[in-house]
């Protein structure tokens, strides 16, 4: 079928507007149904019957009289195809158009529904249809299950909720009425009724404003036994004006922002439900928990025991956004169990990955449609939760604040928590140690390479560390600098638009850092009782991502205030205990980057063994990333815990100093002696010196400078803990330097230097000085 839409595109191309094709493809696929029901509730005169049109001289003509004739018999069908127009299309393009049409079988609902998706497909974004998951319909079509009454869709779209409802119906006892704002969705919509042959004895297809022109009878909002909707997201300027004096006080629990008008459409909701009435609404995660109006709102909708059920789906479940959005089930007839209950539900990991967007599957909506008509509680999936329970959460819906056992996703895989357990370690809220601060909302203008104070946004954080080669100059003010520098130990946790929550620990650096308001910032009051990688790791834990994850808001993009981080429990440990977490995970850290940097060695060396091989070694010279193996080196190990690196090397000294040269934005190089003096190497290794700033040294390998070497590190007050040295191929006199933290050099250094065409090298010693 696909290829079919793609032929008559090609057939209307030029000739009508692109929007319109679908109009045209399903509008004549309207005449072959009509004519090909037996019993059909529509009046279909001869000319719009569709032996009369195939068999036609002129079938643009025929094609505009049988529409023109369907509206004149039929009043169900006004202004329905009134921008039908086929004059401009050729002969030879109608002929195989109207071919196409007439090889269509009888099953005239389901082909109509294919192809209205597959070109709301085709448009993506840009269509001015909607297209809803088919499982989606299924699960609100479900949960509704009405068999018999009056039903209704305010935000009707194509009324693929309304016509399922029908289809499903046994009695087929049912009233239909929808009501579309944009006139072309409203026209699609009843065609899409009529090809299901729903007349208007069956259905009422109002083309208006919902909130502005509500359907009414005898001058009231007109009443149902059940709403199924599924209303636009955070519609602005929606008529907030004219709500304080609404005729039909659809806003008695407050009227909601101007900005917003998802509550505008909950309250018309249960404004238009009769008493026995329920309605089933797709609505933002937002609506859950925002504050303010709609906080005030919502607080008093859930005091008057109107909401039945909170359902949390997927992100990313919708074909136009990727917001996180729930179900809503408003009662205002509830059973006796569920009076002063809210049945919640948490259902945003039942889903499955296909292609970009995350799909409900057949046997997701079993499990939530049977979970919610019998109201039972399943660990970490339901929870019966009181309006007690709904207060002591001020009000907030967001289904995490109510499990205490569920399911956390990490870098280290799939967890579940269980909370209840969690409640029987001794902990402390951050807020009691710590003070939290937003970031600085910086705009492009005040970029200033002049500058000497660096931003930190999202985009400079990887592997939860800065990319301090990617950092902007900013021109901030006195009051901002105060505010907003950032210090050794501060922790940076990303609060909006992410969705792994970056967390990292402000290192020792001489540049001066402040911070977007990407991030929240938490400074620890007395680093001598906490330590910031004990927090960070806590943070990072699966009980620390479920907190995060519980605290994060937001209907377009996820945001974690300052004032939730502060809630945030962490388990107190003594500083000594912090201490040796933070540290034996920073050991494993180094070590594992180090392995792997020793692999990339490995894979850049057999690379280059490969190209020999192939004969290619004197057809090229590498002129640039020669040295990124020793960058790679210095940078993984200068940036981390260590104050003093003592390389040792045979013949790689002339690589070394490239490499060296390569980031002298980090590195400033001094030359001393061709004679290693142990004056000298003292005179570097010295507490003083190792306190304030960072220290490598490079070292010919030979006997006599490994003595001296060994003779310079002798003094007892060196912190050995801060030490490292490497080389490129152990000696045996190499003796009391085991007693540092030590680490082999795999001889791919030498060998890669040897394959880059690295042929001269000076015996000298080089220390560097960060």
């Amino acid at each position: 079928m696909k290829k079919e839409l793609q032929i008559v595109s090609e057939w209307f191309k030029n000739q009508i507007r692109g929007e319109l094709v679908k109009k045209y493809h399903i509008s004549t696929l309207l005449l072959k149904a009509l004519s090909s029901v037996q019993h059909s509730k529509f009046n279909t005169p001869d000319e719009a019957k569709w032996n009369t049109i195939i068999n036609s001289y002129y079938k643009a003509g025929a094609l505009e009289n049988a529409f023109r004739c369907l509206e004149e018999h039929n009043e169900y069908f006004d202004q329905v195809f009134s921008d039908i127009d086929f004059s401009t299309i050729s002969e030879d393009n109608l002929e195989n158009f109207l071919s196409l049409i007439d090889s269509y079988s009888e099953d005239f609902p389901n082909i109509a529904k294919a192809l209205l998706d597959l070109y709301i497909q085709k448009e993506g974004i840009r269509s001015d249809l909607y297209k809803e998951n088919d499982n989606l319909i299924d699960l609100l079509v479900s949960l509704l299950n009405i068999e018999k009454g009056v039903i209704y869709d305010g935000a009707a779209g194509t009324n693929s909720f309304l016509i399922e409802v029908y289809r499903r119906s046994k009695s087929k006892e049912l009233k239909l009425y929808a009501q579309e704002v944009n006139p072309f969705t409203w026209s699609m919509g009843k065609i899409m009724f009529a090809i299901n042959d729903l007349n208007d004895e069956i259905v009422t297809s109002v083309n208006s404003n919902t909130l502005m022109q509500p359907l009414i009878v005898e001058n009231e909002i007109r009443k149902f036994d059940g709403i199924i909707s599924d209303a636009p997201f955070g519609l602005k300027n929606w008529g907030e004006e004219f709500a304080h004096s609404d005729p039909y006080r659809r806003y008695k629990y407050g009227v909601p922002p101007k900005s917003s008008a998802d509550w505008a459409f909950i309250s018309h909701n249960i404004t238009s439900l009769k008493e026995t009435g329920r309605a089933v609404l797709i609505v933002p995660q937002g609506v859950l928990f925002r504050g303010a109006k709609e906080g005030k709102i919502r607080e008093a909708v859930i005091e008057d025991d109107l909401i039945e059920a909170v359902i949390g789906l997927p992100s990313n479940i919708l074909a136009e956004t990727a917001v996180p959005v729930a179900v809503l089930v408003i009662n205002k007839n509830k059973q006796e169990s569920m009076r002063n209950r809210i049945l919640i539900i948490n259902a945003e990991e039942r889903f499955e990955r296909q292609r970009n967007k995350n799909v409900l599957l057949e046997e997701h909506v079993d499990e939530i449609v049977s979970t919610y008509q019998d109201k039972v509680e399943n660990d970490g999936f339901s929870i019966l939760a009181t309006k007690e329970q709904v207060r002591e959460n001020e009000y907030n819906l967001l289904p995490l604040k109510y499990f205490s056992k569920v399911e956390v996703e990490t870098e280290l895989g799939l967890f579940k928590f269980d909370k209840a357990n969690y409640e029987n370690v001794e902990t402390l809220e951050l807020g009691q140690f710590t003070s939290t601060q937003r970031g600085l909302n910086i705009v492009a203008k005040e970029e200033n390479s002049e500058s000497n104070i660096f931003l930190v946004n999202l985009s400079d954080v990887n592997d939860d560390e800065i990319i301090f080669e990617s950092l902007k100059k900013v021109e901030i003010s006195p009051k901002q600098e105060q505010d907003y520098l950032l210090q050794k130990g501060d922790i940076l946790i990303s609060s909006r638009g992410t969705k792994n929550t970056k967390i990292i620990v402000i290192p020792d650096t001489e540049k001066q850092l402040v911070f977007s308001s990407n991030f929240v910032r938490v400074r620890i009051n007395n680093l001598n009782h906490w330590h910031p990688y004990y927090i960070k790791l806590f943070l990072d834990s699966p009980v620390g991502q479920f907190f995060i994850k519980a605290s994060q808001t937001g209907s377009m993009v996820s945001v974690l205030s300052a004032k939730d981080i502060e809630k945030i429990s962490v388990p107190i440990k003594t500083y000594i205990e912090q201490e040796k977490i933070a540290n034996h995970f920073l050991e494993a850290q180094m070590q594992y980057q180090l392995e792997l940097l020793a692999l990339e060695q490995k894979k850049a060396a057999l690379m280059l063994e490969t190209y020999t091989d192939m004969g290619l070694n004197n057809s090229f010279r590498i002129q640039s990333g020669k040295t990124r193996s020793i960058i790679n080196l210095i940078e993984n190990v200068l940036y981390k815990n260590y104050e003093l690196v003592i390389l040792i090397t045979e013949n790689n000294l002339n690589l070394v100093k490239q490499a060296i040269s390569s980031i002298t934005e980090h590195l400033s190089a001094t030359n001393l002696s061709n004679k290693l003096a142990v004056e000298d190497l003292k005179g570097i290794i010295r507490n003083e010196a190792i306190s304030k700033e960072k220290v490598v040294i490079v070292v010919p390998s030979s006997e006599k400078n490994i003595e001296e070497l060994e003779e310079a590190l002798k003094r007892p007050d060196l912190n050995r803990k801060k030490m490292l040295i490497i080389h490129d191929k152990p000696h045996s006199y190499i003796s009391s330097v085991r007693n540092f933290e030590y680490l082999e050099l795999e001889k791919t250094l030498k060998e890669l230097a040897v394959k880059l065409g690295d042929a001269s090298y000076v015996p000298a010693t080089t220390a560097l000085y960060l």
